[in-house]
């Protein structure tokens, strides 16, 4: 188990575990950034920041 920042990760295989991890740490980091909190961003901003993380640590569907 892991938690941080907006996040609790439970469970999956390390490498899972690991990518989630980063993820999860790297979305806050955009948050952050932006000067915006979880609670103040809307679902479509929500979704360009994941998308910019999956871009930037190379995550790719066929993991």
């Amino acid at each position: 188990m892991t938690r941080g920042e907006n996040f609790t990760l439970v469970g999956g295989s390390q490498e899972t575990h690991a990518v989630m991890q980063e993820t999860a740490v790297k979305i806050n980091e955009k948050l952050d950034e932006r000067g915006k909190r979880l609670d103040d961003v809307s679902l479509r901003e929500l979704r360009d920041i994941c998308s910019e993380v999956r871009e930037s640590i190379g995550y790719s569907e066929e993991r």
